[in-house]
């Protein structure tokens, strides 16, 4: 306990100091992490307890609620779930059980304390579960943490570091001026304006080749990156891999924005009407059928530059006819009918289509 409170105030000291990259930082190194918990993973709780986690960087207080923070009963192992909308989606239908937590942010957002609102079974596994649901005050989600803790028999008392404990004070009201008149009409609060998110977009998972008919609304794009992000009027484009040119496109609305779970669905109308699909939540309705590859998409942004492409299939040409490139890397396999083109985790991008992208055997779009 002793080593983890100076690496603390060690940490806290020089985050203060550290100066953001000017370069382009990917989304993956964006996202705030758990440095570790305390107690530490594999300690013993009280049935009474209190866990104190402390992250890479300051979060966003409004994104900690129950859905996003768990305590949950038993043992959870990193495999049980492949993906991390298979997690949510677990939670989300309750299939996950544990105890009301209550939240306390201190250190400025990076330590995040929690207390379970009911005592806790003795002699028993519980999992703390912190998901993507997590945002920094940047809006990037965070990486997923699991630490796996034991309850004591009765009576067993779990120390806790009292600097947790520390409320932090209000800050001290300005003394008022006895000479100035009291302004009977105070001045109307302004709106604020909503502070406009940077982050990163890219193209996440693609289902273009459908068993049977692709025309009848089970087609799908979707995109996954920051939060909230502003992706109003790009577009997608529709290449032919064998000469590059643009076969179709999609122009988003132009108050389109990556939801809160960091998805936007495109889908394709069922046949003969305009507004349904069968894709369920999807964001957006359109008609689109991309060709079977080897083909490729692309995603532009409101000038015209190339946020994402990907390119599947052999013999796919390097440029479209827009002079922008049909792929990253290396092409991604092109994958038989009725199965799905997705990266390997959500936002994963290393500037190559091969190695991002892996073959889903069940299309999964996100709801």
């Amino acid at each position: 306990m002793t080593i983890k409170r100076s690496a603390l105030f060690i940490y806290l000291i020089s985050a203060s100091c550290v100066q953001v990259p000017e370069r382009p930082v990917p989304l993956s190194e964006q996202a705030p992490q758990v440095l570790y918990t305390i107690p530490g993973d594999g300690e013993k709780l009280s049935t009474n307890p209190k866990i104190a986690i402390l992250f890479s960087k300051p979060i966003d207080e409004t994104t900690i609620e129950e859905d996003a923070i768990l305590l949950t009963e038993g043992a959870i192992e990193m495999d049980q779930y492949q993906r991390n909308s298979d997690l949510l989606k677990a939670i989300d239908k309750g299939t996950l059980p544990g105890p009301t937590l209550t939240f306390s942010v201190k250190e400025e957002g990076r330590v995040i304390i929690l207390y379970p609102d009911e005592q806790l079974t003795p002699e028993k596994t519980y999992t703390l579960l912190v998901t993507s649901r997590v945002l920094s005050h940047d809006r990037v989600p965070s990486n997923l943490f699991m630490g796996a803790f034991q309850t004591g028999p009765i009576g067993f008392v779990q120390e806790f570091d009292e600097i947790f404990e520390e409320e932090i004070p209000p800050p001290e009201e300005a003394p008022s001026d006895p000479e100035l008149p009291e302004d009977p009409q105070p001045p109307s609060p302004q709106p604020e304006e909503e502070p406009e998110v940077i982050g990163k977009v890219v193209l996440n998972e693609i289902y273009y080749d459908a068993v049977g008919s692709d025309t009848d609304g089970v087609l799908f794009v979707e995109l996954y990156g920051t939060p909230g992000l502003d992706i109003g009027s790009y577009k997608v484009n529709f290449v032919d891999g064998g000469d590059g040119s643009i076969d179709d496109s999609i122009t988003l609305p132009a108050e389109a924005k990556l939801r809160n779970d960091g998805f936007y669905l495109i889908a394709d109308a069922k046949t003969g009407s305009s507004t349904e699909s069968n894709v369920a939540g999807v964001d957006l309705i359109d008609n689109f059928d991309p060709q079977n590859g080897p083909d490729a998409i692309q995603f532009l942004d409101l000038s015209g530059q190339l946020v994402d492409a990907v390119g599947y299939g052999e013999g796919i040409v390097s440029l479209a006819e827009n002079g922008l490139a049909c792929f990253e890397g290396v092409a991604a396999p092109d994958v038989i009918n009725g199965h799905s083109l997705e990266r390997k985790e959500p936002g994963l991008d290393s500037d190559n289509n091969s190695n991002d992208f892996v073959e889903r055997e069940i299309p999964t779009p996100a709801q």
